[in-house]
């Protein structure tokens, strides 16, 4: 619902969906409608990537076979949301509200995610925990602005190649 919102209030506004066209006329916008297109976008990025308050899911999806968990840890699903913020950086770059937000957001959500890590004697729903508690990591990188991007990203790549076969070995229930 937020990524769709998003979209059509950036189509509204720019006349475009496209990254390089919203890039190149973003800072004739007002702070406020970017303000809104940006805690849209995040509201999008939290629902596909496990973020507080939209997290509940992560845990359920655990229950499936390993193969399909660790695909959803280590690639496709919950990446998704972090490449979105980093990708729309000039976005959020020129509504620092929207960025302040994904800052909040992301700093629950691995303080969330570890404790939920910590408190779970299942080991699937401990490791959703985990990646939970890392992609809060990745959306405060993406939320610190420019020196973050980088290192969001790496942190993405590094979380898909360790989690993936932690996964794996992972007993089904």
């Amino acid at each position: 619902m937020g990524l769709g919102l998003a979209i059509f209030l950036m189509f509204a506004t720019f006349g475009t969906t496209s990254f390089s066209g919203i890039s190149a006329v973003a800072g004739g916008a007002t702070e406020t409608t970017l303000t809104w297109i940006g805690v849209l976008l995040l509201v999008g990025a939290c629902g596909k990537s496990a973020q507080v308050p939209l997290q509940s899911w992560l845990l359920d999806a655990m229950e499936g076979p390993t193969p399909v968990s660790a695909l959803i840890h280590a690639a496709t699903m919950v990446t998704a949301g972090v490449y979105l913020v980093v990708r729309s950086n000039f976005i959020f770059e020129l509504a620092p509200n929207a960025q302040t937000a994904v800052v909040i957001v992301a700093t629950v959500t691995l303080l969330w995610g570890a404790i939920i890590g910590c408190a779970k004697d299942d080991i699937k729903k401990a490791l959703a925990g985990s990646t939970m508690s890392q992609i809060g990591y990745m959306m405060l990188g993406a939320g610190l602005g420019v020196a973050g991007y980088a290192f969001a990203i790496f942190h993405l790549l590094t979380h898909g190649f360790f989690k993936r076969p932690t996964c794996s070995s992972a007993p089904d229930p």
